[in-house]
């Protein structure tokens, strides 16, 4: 019964990083709950097949339970040892592979670690809400819940962005009655490797430019660019240096909401893998899929300058930026293309290249693309990028048993430390 409190020894973790116990008929999961642990928990909702519950208090600890604890929504790991996390991750990755293919143990490469544990974010979101005291609050949802409460996962966020956030939300509540008229709901804030900070206000009203009377220069020096999103119009209110980021020698401009990588270094040695890679191929083409502002082909294409390059997107404001950082990276645009494409809809055999990069969204591939590949005898190579293993090893699954593409590479990133969430790379070349 919801509310009931019981003893439970933890079994192991889910993937997505609960706790999780065989009871009866169901599986309860909690947070912040890890193997060999006995705790006593309380029921919160039940479904058709799960339990979720809430840990109370920990009778036996797990001896890789870290001593510092945090308390986070979107940090399922965070008290677990790190060496733990990694291992936890890098058995997952291959359990789901070797449990759908049949792959020889050459196949999987080392799991990446990242240098950076904490305050390796370069970008981060939070809900916006007011308190019983009438002021304003950065907050993050309660996982299972539609409740809100104050963000606790700063410890992920670039020492640049804790700075700025702090010292904003002074600003935000020293200045509320204008906040008020502007009715904020969300704010993304994104740091530069140079700690630059670029900012987005989502907001449920507009006020005009010229009421926008503050000094921002003076107030944040760090802060190259302010924009409203109001009903996904984007609207600059201040702009001051170009904000840029920096991945290896190449620097991208990612305004607006464009997905970039959240972990650059990280990014880089992914970056470097695809790159070996594609080196091991004879390759006169390359088309990226799910471009985003460019990156992973800007990147190829300074180490590739004989390459033909395409990349494909429906962001059209992602694909005007792209175009932009093939000239701020100062290579040559005959080369390069970026053009807008909705990936979801009918596509046509012809835009493809000998090799392809797919680094589609948590979602994984549209089945369109999925049927072209398939019907496609242009396409050798395919190096899948994800953030999803389910998802990867769902569609790897339908491209291979549907031709004859094999698996080649799998190579697991700790892009996301403190969180269960896994980047790969996978190369699948087609055979004779």
């Amino acid at each position: 019964m919801v509310g009931q409190l019981i003893e439970v020894t933890c079994q192991s973790i889910s993937y997505e990083g609960y706790g999780q116990v065989q009871l009866y008929s169901k599986v309860l999961i909690a947070s912040n709950f890890f193997p060999s642990e006995k705790a006593i928990v309380r029921i919160e909702k039940i479904f058709s097949k799960y339990v979720f519950a809430k840990v109370i208090e920990i009778k036996v600890k797990s001896k890789y339970r870290n001593e510092t604890q945090l308390d986070s929504n979107s940090a399922q790991l965070v008290n677990l040892n790190y060496d733990q996390q990694i291992k936890f991750k890098k058995s997952y990755l291959n359990f789901l592979f070797l449990r759908n293919f049949q792959l020889t143990q050459d196949v999987f490469q080392d799991f990446l670690t990242s240098a950076k544990q904490f305050n390796y974010r370069n970008k981060i979101t939070y809900w916006m809400n007011k308190d019983f005291d009438n002021r304003w609050n950065f907050c993050e949802s309660i996982q299972n819940t539609n409740k809100f409460q104050k963000e606790k996962n700063s410890f992920l966020a670039s020492k640049a962005i804790v700075d700025f956030k702090n010292s904003f939300l002074k600003f935000i509540n020293s200045n509320s009655g204008f906040f008020d008229k502007l009715k904020p709901t969300k704010i993304m804030i994104n740091s530069s490797r140079d700690s630059q900070i670029f900012v987005i206000l989502i907001c449920d009203n507009l006020v005009k430019r010229d009421l926008w009377k503050f000094d921002f220069k003076k107030l944040f020096p760090s802060l190259t660019n302010l924009i409203i999103n109001y009903n996904n119009t984007f609207f600059e209110v201040y702009k001051g240096k170009t904000f840029v980021q920096r991945i290896g020698v190449n620097k991208f401009n990612v305004l607006n909401d464009s997905f970039f990588q959240v972990n650059g270094p990280v990014a880089k040695y992914l970056f470097d893998d695809l790159a070996e890679l594609i080196s091991k191929v004879n390759s006169k083409s390359l088309i990226d899929f799910y471009c985003g502002v460019g990156a992973i082909t800007i990147y190829l294409a300074t180490k590739f300058p004989e390459l033909d390059f395409y990349g494909y997107e429906k962001n059209r404001f992602a694909i005007k930026i792209a175009n932009e950082n093939v000239l701020i990276n100062k290579l040559n645009p005959e080369k390069i293309k970026f053009l807008k494409f909705d990936l979801d809809k009918k596509l046509n055999d012809k835009v493809f290249q000998d090799s392809v990069i797919f680094d589609p969204p948590r979602a994984g591939l549209s089945q369109n693309l999925k049927l072209l590949v398939l019907n496609s005898e242009n396409v050798k190579n395919i190096f899948y990028i994800s953030c999803n293993p389910r998802t990867l090893v769902r569609d790897v699954k339908e491209i291979t048993e549907k031709s004859n593409f094999k698996i080649k590479f799998i190579k697991g990133y700790d892009m996301f430390p403190q969180t269960h969430h896994i980047e790969t790379l996978v190369w699948l070349s087609r055979e004779n």
